[in-house]
């Protein structure tokens, strides 16, 4: 297994297509398939639209995507405070990744879904 990617992009709607296309890219060479794929996608942007929308967001989302034994997990890492587990948001990225948690410290929230993937 690889050492997880980390990117860091600006905190605007512009550039969650580029956490997109990384977490494309990297579930793609972790053997997952195409519906998959759309479906972390679809995580990605519900996550990034769930982080944008807290209004003591930082000035950057960070996204880690790391390859496992049993699929791949990402971190979404920005400023702001515990989101909301009783939305539509959680509902739709807990339908979409095997598990979803966020933990809150220190004034930034740590995201974590977990993606099992076809062979796992």
């Amino acid at each position: 297994m690889a050492a997880p990617l980390i990117l860091t992009v600006p905190a605007d709607p512009a550039y969650v297509v580029v956490l997109r296309a990384a977490t494309a890219a990297v579930a793609s060479r972790a053997g997952f398939g195409l519906d998959q794929i759309e479906d972390l996608r679809l995580a990605v942007d519900e996550l990034a639209a769930l982080a944008l929308a807290e209004p003591s967001t930082a000035d950057d989302l960070q996204l880690s995507l790391d390859e496992s034994d049993a699929g791949l997990v990402l971190r979404l890492r920005f400023g702001g405070s515990a989101l909301p587990e009783d939305g539509f948001g959680w509902m739709v990225l807990r339908s979409l990744a095997a598990s979803a948690e966020q933990v809150a410290e220190d004034g930034h929230v740590t995201v974590t879904l977990h993606a099992v993937g076809q062979s796992g």
